[in-house]
């Protein structure tokens, strides 16, 4: 990681309880100078940024990116980062940079091809520039990995569907789903405590590959026949 912090309310994540909303960015010559040692000395030739949003601030990205491309690098390794779809802060000149700096692949949190979802679980984007992220990177040469969330509050087969059909038009170079996980501290565990929707397990049991929570129209059996189902 290259930052810590993510200044986003996305009602099921647990970054902000770990680092916090504020964002702390490490010196980027100290990044590229740790990447160089990697490289020479162990033979690490792919590295993936977890950064949770790798685009929030392009003027560190982008020295970040120069680094790589100076130091040669980026004609020796290859890199995945982690960005958000935002219009504003997903734009071809960062796509350009990046693909130039050696990335060859960006995983995009989507969680849903639903609006009504996405609002609920206050991501802060649209479907519309999901489209537009997942077109963009394509077409600049580097490929997706998209990750989806199923069985937040406010699922219906209706958003499951929606979530499908988004999958199917956009094709994602790579794309995984996992069940809703109700960590303690966010706002999604203290939604479905109140309402009495979390399954009786123990905490060491938790996991995206379980159905812990229902929804108010999906009950578990429905959740875990969806396995066979996405896309």
């Amino acid at each position: 990681m290259a930052s810590r912090g993510c200044p986003y309310q996305c009602t099921f994540c647990n970054t902000p309880l770990f680092w916090g909303k504020k964002i702390r960015y490490r010196d980027p010559e100290k990044v590229i100078g740790e990447v160089k040692h990697l490289h020479e000395k162990y033979g690490i030739n792919e590295i993936f940024f977890q950064d949770d949003t790798f685009n929030l601030n392009h003027k560190w990205a982008f020295e970040i990116f120069d680094g790589l491309i100076n130091s040669g690098l980026s004609q020796e390794m290859l890199f995945k980062i982690d960005c958000r779809v935002n219009e504003t802060l997903l734009t071809k000149e960062f796509l350009d940079k990046a693909y130039k700096a050696g990335v060859w692949n960006i995983f995009y949190g989507i969680e849903s091809g639903s609006q009504m979802m996405l609002d609920r679980m206050k991501k802060g984007i649209t479907v519309s520039e999901i489209k537009r992220a997942i077109k963009m990177t394509h077409d600049s040469g580097i490929q997706t990995q998209c990750s989806f969330i199923v069985g937040m509050p406010g699922e219906t087969m209706k958003t499951l569907i929606e979530t499908n059909k988004l999958i199917l038009e956009t094709n994602p170079s790579k794309y995984g789903w996992v069940f809703a996980c109700p960590f303690p501290g966010t706002e999604f565990d203290k939604e479905v405590t109140a309402k009495g929707h979390k399954r009786d397990v123990d905490f060491s049991d938790y996991g995206y590959g379980k159905v812990i929570c229902r929804t108010d129209e999906l009950d578990f059996p429905e959740l875990e026949a969806y396995q066979g189902y996405i896309a």
